[in-house]
């Protein structure tokens, strides 16, 4: 996926960004405090496969085009629990996806794109880790504040 996502940045001059699935955004806290509730994150969660079907684009910068993750148990589990250990509401309905491409596009050039690139991707891959990352102003400036190592699967 990182060929993909850095192959669209460059063809459509969008912002490159790692290949990610957000579990939970917005996080307000002290990094001291935020490395705690990841630690806290980290041991509630065993290693899962994530299940990618198909791909789609929003009229919102962060959701250009991107591919659906599969809302399977413990794709939706780890949403819960990251919402119970950060004290969030599980309010808004959670989209699980993993970004291709970000920017203000027209629907025709996201049409264009997804059928040079294909909708389809019915793939996998395992996730024993998740990453802490700082998503302050433009893309270029986010950083990883640390690693996390879930439990193996069971």
């Amino acid at each position: 996926m990182a060929h993909l996502i850095f192959r669209l940045s460059e063809e459509y001059s969008t912002p490159l960004f790692e290949p990610h699935i957000t579990l939970l955004g917005g996080l307000t806290a002290t990094e001291d405090r935020l490395q705690s509730l990841s630690h806290q994150l980290a041991a509630r969660l065993t290693a899962f496969e994530v299940p990618l079907t198909r791909a789609d684009y929003l009229d919102a910068f962060h959701r250009a085009l991107f591919v659906r993750v599969a809302e399977i148990e413990p794709v939706m589990n780890a949403n819960r629990q990251a919402r119970d250990v950060f004290g969030r509401e599980q309010g808004s309905a959670y989209m699980p996806h993993l970004s291709l491409l970000y920017g203000n596009l027209s629907q025709d050039l996201k049409e264009e794109i997804l059928s040079k690139i294909g909708r389809e991707f019915n793939t996998s891959f395992p996730v024993d880790r998740f990453f802490l990352q700082c998503t302050t102003g433009d893309t270029k400036d986010w950083y990883r504040l640390g690693e996390f190592l879930m439990a193996a699967e069971v």
